[in-house]
């Protein structure tokens, strides 16, 4: 996507906004005309809930926002068989725990897709397709899949935890 249909998206998202949720839609209609997709784009962004942090804000503030507003996952609670230890990072795509693996009794990384990001079907089909890439691959510098996770409304990607000092 370049600059500029960027800019004319978040015009249009940004004067959506100044109408009335009821009075959105006409005007939606009305401004993208005969340009489905920038229709799209509009009224894929009213759908988000944290849409208006997305908006003309580095990525950095954007995948903050995101990730911050789900609480996380607490030390010693569980998920599955997984019991957390402590955050070890956190990104726009998910929270990184450091966790145990109570059935084989060994410590793992967990990569858990915030419930913001859960509940959007395209999200979660990013986060298997992760997946499914990462457990394909065999090289000394990625870390390897053990599996994916699905507990409460929760996604997990389970990886090998690096050997790192600070971890």
């Amino acid at each position: 996507m370049t600059p500029e249909r960027w800019q004319q998206i978040s015009r249009v998202y940004q004067s959506a906004l100044e109408h009335t949720p009821a009075a959105r839609n006409a005007f939606v209609t009305e401004a993208c005309r005969d340009d489905s997709d920038l229709r799209r784009e509009v009224e894929s962004l009213l759908a988000r809930e944290h849409a208006h942090v997305l908006v003309d804000q580095p990525i950095e503030v954007a995948a903050a926002a995101v990730v911050d507003d789900d609480r996380g996952l607490q030390p010693n609670e569980c998920l599955g068989p997984y019991r957390i230890e402590r955050l070890i990072g956190a990104g726009g795509m998910g929270q990184v725990y450091r966790a145990v693996d109570t059935r084989l009794q060994r410590t793992v990384a967990l990569k858990v897709l915030p419930s913001t990001l859960a509940r959007d079907p395209q999200f979660r089909m990013r986060f298997e397709r992760e997946a499914h890439v990462l457990a394909s691959l065999n090289h000394s510098n990625i870390t390897y899949v053990y599996g994916l996770e699905q507990a409460r409304d929760a996604q997990a990607l389970v990886m090998e935890r690096c050997r790192a000092e600070h971890l």
